[in-house]
């Protein structure tokens, strides 16, 4: 189960959140909850633009989480910024399969999970799956 399996899933309102989130944890999917972390946490990423990727593109990528992962920590901790952030992002981008960027790596960089996934429903999860 990859992090994009998982934000499709939540994505869906017709599917079993409380199974996808309990699954997530029971299978360790740490990308998935790193990622969440990033998306809702108050780091400021500096960017106001991230640019969307044509969905029709059927390239793989090969962007990793640890990737974006460092970019993502470069972009907060102020090491990269205006034009060369910028260029780092469209970077990532274009190395990033579409909808794994449209939908999950560029809604952390837009802090905008928050809108596409139940964040309510995550939060009851967790806390009735560290709690047990």
């Amino acid at each position: 189960m990859k992090p994009i399996d998982i934000v499709l899933s939540l994505s869906n309102p017709q599917a079993d959140h409380r199974t996808i989130i309990e699954q997530a944890w029971d299978l360790n999917v740490e990308e998935f909850w790193i990622g969440l972390d990033l998306g809702v946490s108050d780091l400021d990423f500096g960017v106001t633009s991230v640019p969307a990727l044509d969905l029709e593109d059927p390239e793989p990528g090969s962007l990793t989480f640890s990737q974006f992962y460092t970019l993502a920590m470069r972009l907060a901790n102020g090491n990269l910024v205006g034009k060369d952030a910028q260029q780092a992002i469209e970077a990532a981008a274009l190395s990033a399969n579409a909808k794994e960027w449209n939908f999950w790596y560029r809604r952390i960089l837009q802090k905008s999970l928050t809108k596409h996934l139940p964040v309510d429903v995550i939060q009851k999860e967790l806390l009735r799956l560290t709690t047990e």
